[in-house]
């Protein structure tokens, strides 16, 4: 599986992921890896929110795939290529950055209503443990 959106040189392997220990949506290490909550919909199901989320950076890796996502427009294209190989291409609708504490969870993770694609990283300050924001790109079927 694979994310792409080429307006802002995103381009990322996309790898399966649950929930970790404290309930949080588990994230791959390599902020260069994008992860899949496998619990939701997944590209093209039809309806409910299909999630991708990545660290923005480490430093064991560095700067990761998703650290250009605030810099998305609307109306830019994205790609979401699935296992099978199927191509799902979405246009952003919305980009946001919004306090960590203010995180909508219910309604990122919602299994109802339209097929939307959310990208999901950190941004904001860094406190010197953590990022205070989440940067949202929501995108909906072309």
């Amino acid at each position: 599986m694979s994310v792409e959106v080429p307006a802002v040189d995103i381009d990322a392997d996309v790898v399966s992921v649950g929930a970790a220990d404290d309930g949080q949506m588990e994230l791959p290490e390599d902020p260069n890896v994008v992860g899949w909550y496998r619990f939701g919909p997944t590209a093209g199901a039809g309806a409910g929110s299909i999630v991708l989320a990545a660290h923005v950076d480490s430093r064991r890796y560095g700067i990761g795939q998703l650290a250009r996502l605030t810099e998305a427009e609307i109306g830019d294209e994205i790609e979401v290529r699935t296992s099978a190989g199927d191509i799902h291409t979405y246009a952003v609708v919305d980009v946001q950055v919004i306090p960590k504490a203010e995180l909508p969870t219910a309604e990122l993770f919602s299994r109802d209503g339209a097929e939307r694609l959310l990208l999901v990283t950190c941004a904001g300050d860094f406190d010197g443990t953590h990022y205070l924001d989440n940067a949202i790109v929501t995108a909906e079927p072309k």
